[in-house]
């Protein structure tokens, strides 16, 4: 009995963490098509003689760069050990 409210459960947070994944993804799509846009119509106003290609490779790689310049990322310290791991030596890095 207990096994399948668990297994319930363990299937519903999946199918939420599912969802959530899909919809951060098409969010972070729709930004970077909306940067694109705007950012080729004012390419296009400031540098009439400009064609389209030049535009919209510019404004690629800027609205990418501008997308991931503010990612982050952990890095474990060398050398650190967490309480559990110096209370019991095995298992850890």
């Amino acid at each position: 009995m207990v096994e399948q409210i668990l297994s319930k459960r363990c299937s519903v947070l999946m199918m939420i963490m599912f969802f959530l994944v899909l919809f951060m993804g098409h969010i972070s799509n729709a930004n970077t098509e909306i940067c694109l846009k705007n950012c080729q119509k004012q390419c296009m106003n400031e540098t009439k003689d400009a064609p389209h290609d030049v535009c919209k490779n510019a404004c690629k790689k800027l609205c990418n760069d501008l997308q991931f310049s503010q990612e982050q990322y952990l890095v474990p310290q060398t050398g650190y050990r967490s309480i559990p791991c110096r209370m019991v030596n095995w298992g850890c890095p």
